[in-house]
């Protein structure tokens, strides 16, 4: 069996040099896993950074790394530190790690989450609204928008109209440009640490040259740099007039995390606060508007679905509106969902570093080394998934799945924290489209899965034609 030329202690993988692997996985991210899963098993090793991963595809291994703490696998997220804060989360280990979820658990308990629940139907009641019968949207960008107003209102706690606006075209504009493909190949070539400093260092030099005569900047990196410096101005305002607020006077993240206090008494840094907001910001904007997007997809195609779904919704709301507080009733657009999540599911690999000698799949693997459990390879198993290839939300019916053979959201004691707000979000902005609105998809449609940045997602954003929008029946809820 072929091995990897230059790491002869590691489990079995491809030759091909970096540049070649690199262009596989941008090429087709979820090919480049599960084609080597078929070459090699369910346990091999790739290498697209400056140094080998791991890659795991059997359960047993993902429950190894899953049941295992902070401080036996330690985080590995270097691809994506370009977009994240130092401070953020996902990159601490440890006491540090245990302490800042506990922080930010409360920001996302059933009772908070249901309170932003009106929110996200208000903000997706409104978009749906202004679409008009005839016209073609990208449902990535739809969804986008919809999940960014709800990140703005609900995480960021902004209520001035104008500001808000301000945001949301700041945050989209940083996002877009952020995670087009070639930033995140160049953060996996050269390391994200690398990318984030020298944007952090571009933002520097625009707010030194803030307030001087100039032209506005011409490059899309210039502008990107006046962007996120002007958003963080926008940002540190909000955050001091969180301050000034009592604690339980707001219920947005924001100001829940400027009252918190960790158990030694300490309160969050500025710092601190703004990158776990914008990590919040990442995990419940762009995520949830992928998988929303290929959601609509597979339904475009799968009329009786579709069907299904409505009649969930007709028997839940009767001819009422959606009423956001019972969403978690739909069982089977969930499991719509939950489907699509499996079959698209928006990273390939989800990494942890060994921080001790470690026997794993028949390998003694010494510390250090980065292992990746695969969620495209467990979803797509046959012995677990009959027929993976084909859509049928009916798995997810009356069925709990391992949380070792599905995982879109990650596993043990770094599983994404924001679940549920992304799920109920999910749950809310679709009924409200798939109620009032029929569409197809668009001559133009030529999906395929593609790197959105560091996270995978439609190659076209799923252009659709909008051929039917109920507006008058669906009376908006009384305030």
């Amino acid at each position: 069996m072929p091995r990897h030329h230059r790491h002869a202690l590691l489990p079995a993988g491809p030759r091909a040099n970096r540049l070649r692997q690199l262009q596989m996985l941008t090429d087709d991210p979820h090919a480049f896993v599960r084609d080597f899963y078929a070459e090699f098993g369910p346990i091999f090793t790739v290498q697209v950074m400056s140094e080998p991963w791991v890659v795991l595809g059997d359960a047993e291994l993902v429950r190894e790394i899953f049941r295992g703490t902070a401080d036996d696998f330690h985080s590995d997220a270097d691809g994506i530190k370009f977009l994240l804060g130092a401070e953020a989360l996902i990159f601490m280990n440890g006491d540090a790690h245990r302490a800042e979820r506990k922080m930010l658990q409360p920001s996302f308990k059933k009772n908070r989450v249901d309170e932003y629940a009106a929110g996200m139907w208000r903000n997706a009641h409104d978009a749906v609204g202004a679409l008009e019968p005839g016209s073609e949207i990208l449902a990535q960008h739809f969804f986008a928008d919809i999940t960014l107003e709800t990140i703005i209102e609900c995480v960021f706690g902004v209520t001035d109209p104008d500001r808000a606006a301000r945001l949301h075209e700041l945050f989209g504009f940083t996002m877009r440009t952020m995670q087009r493909p070639a930033i995140g190949v160049l953060s996996m070539t050269v390391g994200g640490a690398r990318v984030r400093a020298a944007i952090k260092a571009g933002t520097q030099l625009s707010r030194a040259r803030y307030g001087t005569p100039r032209k506005a900047a011409r490059t899309l990196l210039g502008q990107l740099f006046d962007a996120r410096r002007e958003l963080l101005d926008i940002l540190r305002i909000e955050l001091e007039a969180a301050r000034k607020t009592a604690p339980g006077e707001r219920v947005d993240v924001l100001a829940e995390l400027v009252h918190s206090r960790y158990d030694d008494g300490r309160a969050m840094s500025d710092e601190a606060i703004l990158d776990e907001l914008n990590m919040l910001l990442i995990g419940g904007h762009d995520t949830s508007a992928t998988t929303m997007s290929w959601a609509m997809y597979y339904l475009a195609q799968h009329p009786e679905v579709t069907q299904r779904v409505r009649d969930e919704l007709e028997a839940t709301f009767g001819d009422g509106p959606v009423d956001p507080a019972q969403t978690h009733r739909l069982t089977y657009l969930q499991a719509v969902i939950d489907e699509v999540s499996r079959l698209r599911p928006v990273a390939n690999i989800m990494s942890r570093r060994l921080t001790r000698d470690t026997h794993l799949g028949g390998y003694d693997l010494p510390a250090g080394t980065v292992v990746l459990p695969s969620p495209t390879i467990m979803h797509y198993r046959e012995d677990i998934w009959p027929d993976p290839e084909r859509f049928d939300p009916a798995r997810f019916m009356g069925t709990r799945h391992s949380p070792f053979h599905f995982f879109p959201f990650g596993g043990g004691s770094r599983a994404c924290l924001g679940r549920p707000f992304a799920a109920t979000q999910m749950r809310v902005v679709l009924a409200e489209l798939i109620r009032r609105v029929d569409v197809e998809l668009a001559p133009s449609c030529a999906t395929k899965n593609a790197m959105n940045g560091v996270l995978i997602g439609p190659s076209d954003a799923v252009p659709l034609r909008v051929l039917r929008v109920d507006g008058a029946r669906r009376a908006p809820l009384a305030a």
